[in-house]
């Protein structure tokens, strides 16, 4: 059935994409959400799994924070460059089925702002990320790997063709 589906749907797939994973939040302006500190010299991990071939991957960055982030393939050990803009990190390049590790690095001596979702009694995500303080509780990176270059746009809420 779902093979059939994406038999007569393919034209349509290809040209608008799908998003395969991602892990969402309400981090837009309109909650007042809040972004946390990473001390200087620590990272942040999570691990995600992802089953199918993806080109595109995206996560949300704090405007003007310092932080890099890094995906690895766990089971090659291969790391993809991300790209850091104004409000996300992005990596556009073939991503194959497997077991990955989003890290986020302050490299600074000085604190730097991040994006984590404290996911409180709930569970978000495959895995939660693993942080340098078991105070800070259950939380989540807010990211999405997608086919075909689509991403989330926060200004629209709308699922978006990756611009060439």
């Amino acid at each position: 059935m779902i093979a059939g589906y994406l038999k007569v749907n393919s034209q349509l797939i290809s040209q608008q994409g799908i998003v395969t994973i991602a892990q969402r939040s309400q981090l837009s302006s309109q909650y007042g959400p809040k972004t946390t500190w990473l001390p200087p010299h620590r990272s942040v991990t999570q691990n995600v799994t992802i089953d199918a071939t993806n080109d595109y991957f995206s996560m949300l960055k704090v405007n003007k924070s310092k932080a890099t982030a890094t995906l690895t393939n766990r089971s090659s050990e291969k790391k993809f460059n991300i790209t850091a803009g104004h409000t996300s990190y992005k990596i556009l390049n073939q991503l194959k089925p497997g077991q990955y590790q989003i890290k986020v690095t302050n490299p600074t001596n000085h604190r730097q702002k991040i994006w984590l979702v404290k996911t409180h009694a709930y569970q978000l995500g495959q895995d939660s990320a693993t942080t340098p303080s078991p105070t800070w509780g259950k939380r989540s990176f807010v990211y999405l790997f997608s086919q075909n270059r689509v991403y989330y746009d926060q200004s629209s809420s709308d699922i978006v063709k990756v611009r060439k």
